[in-house]
């Protein structure tokens, strides 16, 4: 971003000047209410979409320009990938889970720092802490809440967007006792690198923390291939089609914040979620059935999920959000 105060993206904006900062909530749907109230979400969002465009476009256009005047072209301000600006954004949530504490909060602290300099982020913007709170038991169920096991009534993204923007990185550590669960609640910098390279962070933390080192492979600078490629680019291009692709983000944007509002009948704003406990057992026996069905298993969690709110919360999912990766470990 080109000033530090300003939000990175629609998604951050949205969060600081609407988002609900409070505990768990209920989902509330009522898909009568949407359908009766459906013409006013379209007079709504066409309202919204007259008001927000103008603003954003000129927003999207200064923001070029100056870039491209300051700055020069697409190959010059990419060329260090983890220039401070491309970093702020601890936007990555994830947790993770052990059986044994980290007693030496000294040596734990000492590496991820290093670790974080080794990458290339600023140390100064890189924390951990060490909690006072226990985590709970391992759940028995095959699902539980996301604040099972620490921060009651707050799951790991309701805490991530208080540090969006303020931190590179930041683990939280709640340690347990010997053989019962100890967490970690990482919040990484997705702004720079994508979700397996955040993951990694902490697992090369970890390695270090028991006495084995991995040696870093981090390009930071664009390859001659892609260099040229970008300056290739036309940026009169760029801008010809900056008129439709802002309208095109501003015009969904707004249509998911009035659908998702509660006196439309949608389900709310905040964000909640529940986790997965699949035994190795349970594991097998889905993809069976999947493999039976002719589906593969990205497709059969999508059924699985849509049905599953339309079960528990009596409405219609319109919109599902997934990863493309999924990671199944345990780490003892």
């Amino acid at each position: 971003m080109l000033f530090g105060f300003l939000p990175n993206n629609l998604l951050e904006a949205a969060l600081s000047a609407y988002y609900p900062l409070g505990p768990r909530d209920a989902i509330v749907e009522n898909d009568f209410l949407a359908m009766l109230l459906f013409p006013l979400r379209c007079v709504l969002w066409v309202i919204l979409v007259c008001l927000f465009y103008p603003v954003m476009f000129s927003a999207a256009l200064f923001s070029a320009v100056y870039a491209r005047v300051r700055y020069g072209t697409a190959a010059d301000i990419l060329q260090d990938s983890l220039a401070a600006s491309f970093k702020t954004g601890a936007s990555y949530p994830c947790i993770f889970v052990f059986k044994q504490p980290f007693t030496d909060t000294q040596k734990l602290t000492f590496e991820w720092k290093q670790l974080a300099k080794e990458i290339g982020m600023d140390p100064t913007k890189v924390n951990i802490t060490f909690e006072d709170e226990v985590p709970n038991g391992f759940p028995t169920g095959p699902c539980f809440d996301a604040d099972h096991y620490v921060d009651k009534g707050w799951n790991m993204f309701k805490r991530g967007v208080m540090i969006m923007g303020q931190w590179h990185a930041w683990i939280q550590v709640y340690n347990g006792a010997p053989g019962a669960p100890t967490v970690f609640r990482c919040y990484l910098p997705g702004h720079t690198f994508d979700g397996t390279s955040c993951f990694n962070m902490p697992k090369e933390l970890i390695s270090r923390y028991y006495g084995e080192r991995n040696e870093i492979v981090c390009p930071t600078h664009l390859t001659k291939e892609a260099d040229a490629q970008l300056r290739a680019l036309s940026f009169s291009t760029f801008l010809c089609k900056l008129p439709g692709n802002v309208l095109g983000n501003v015009a969904d944007f707004n249509w998911m914040l009035l659908k998702s509002s509660r006196v439309l009948g949608g389900p709310g704003l905040s964000f909640e979620m529940a986790m997965l406990n699949y035994t190795a057992k349970d594991s097998q026996q889905m993809l069976r059935g999947m493999k039976k069905q002719g589906v593969k298993p990205f497709a059969g969690f999508i059924y699985a999920a849509f049905h599953a709110y339309r079960h528990v919360e009596q409405g219609t999912a319109t919109t599902v959000t997934t990863t493309l990766m999924m990671l199944l470990l345990e780490l003892l």
